[in-house]
């Protein structure tokens, strides 16, 4: 299940690379930053197999982190090409703050419930 996370999310980059080069409105900037939605996400995901959750935290969150990832992957893809002012840009980075906040408390509740 790891290897196939790797394997999807190559696969994502290298769909959303070709998108890229193929759309005319797909900027170079919303390429490169949805490049780093799919690679954080991916870590996230991988993360969840890796960390010893209980059953209802890794349930929840192997449904609950995939739709983060789609929910951001198209706020940055229509957004604006630029970094400065862009309120898709601070919206993904807030998203990704709370999936590991999540991730984190998941994992201390985990340990503490034995």
């Amino acid at each position: 299940m790891k290897n196939l996370t790797f394997i999807v999310g190559l696969m994502l980059l290298v769909l959303n690379v070709v998108f890229g080069l193929m759309l005319s409105g797909y900027h170079t900037f919303n390429v490169c930053v949805n490049c780093g939605v799919i690679l954080i996400n991916v870590l996230l995901i991988w993360l969840l197999g890796v960390v010893q959750l209980k059953d209802g935290f890794r349930i929840s969150m192997n449904v609950l982190f995939p739709l983060f990832a789609v929910v951001e992957f198209l706020s940055i893809a229509f957004s604006r090409p630029q970094m400065e002012d862009n309120g898709a840009v601070i919206f993904v980075l807030m998203a990704i703050l709370l999936q590991v906040i999540l991730l984190m408390g998941a994992n201390h509740v985990s340990k503490t419930i034995q």
